[in-house]
C-alpha cells in the first residue's frame, strides 16, 4: 500500500501546532509538528514531508528563511510550503512568493479552507507518484497471465504515443 501524504506543520505558538497537528490527523494525514525553525529543519531531513505548514514569525528562524532552506535542500523543490500567518497584506504575500512558498493562508485559517487545500494536494501528489507510462492493474489470475503484457492505449485515453505497460 502506498503511503499517504506527509505533513509537518511548524508554529513557535505550541497551541496553535497543537491544534493544527490535531486537525490535519483528523483529516486522515500522517502528521508530525515543529515549535522552532531548526528542529523544523531536522524534521524535514528525517520525515521528509511532502506539505509543510510554516507558521512566519518565528524567533530565531523565521519561517522565510525555513522555507529558503528547505527550497536549498537537494528535495526542497518537491516539498509545498505553504504559509500559516496572521500576517495578510499584499508586501506579506509577495514576500513568502521570493522566499519560495506555494501558498498564502491567514490565521485564523478556516477548517474547510484547509481541508480543501490539502485535498488538491493529497490528488496532485497521487497522481505525481503514479509510474510513467503505466498503467496498474490488479493481478488477475483468471486471465492466466503470469507476464506484464504491453498494448497500445486508445487515443482518447493515451496522452502519449508510447505503448503501456499493463501490469497483469
Amino acid at each position: 500500500m502506498p503511503r499517504e501524504l506527509r505533513i509537518l506543520v511548524v508554529d513557535d505558538y505550541a497551541d496553535q501546532a497543537d491544534i493544527s497537528q490535531d486537525l490535519v490527523e483528523l483529516m486522515g494525514y500522517r502528521v508530525e509538528k515543529a515549535y522552532a525553525g531548526g528542529s523544523a529543519l531536522e524534521l524535514v531531513r528525517s520525515f521528509r514531508p511532502d506539505v509543510i505548514l510554516l507558521d512566519l514569525a518565528m524567533p530565531k528562524m523565521s519561517g522565510y528563511e525555513v522555507a529558503r532552506a528547505i527550497r536549498d535542500l537537494p528535495y526542497g523543490d518537491s516539498i509545498r510550503i505553504i504559509a500559516v500567518t496572521g500576517h495578510a497584506r499584499a508586501e506579506d504575500r509577495r514576500r513568502t512568493t521570493e522566499a519560495g512558498f506555494d501558498l498564502h493562508l491567514v490565521k485564523p485559517v478556516d477548517p474547510d479552507e484547509l481541508a480543501q487545500v490539502l485535498q488538491q494536494l493529497r490528488l496532485r501528489w497521487k497522481k505525481s507518484r503514479r509510474p510513467q507510462n503505466a498503467l496498474a492493474i490488479e493481478p488477475t489470475a483468471w486471465l492466466g497471465l503470469a507476464a506484464p503484457t504491453t498494448c497500445s492505449l486508445p487515443k482518447w485515453l493515451d496522452s502519449g504515443e508510447s505503448s503501456h505497460k499493463l501490469l497483469l
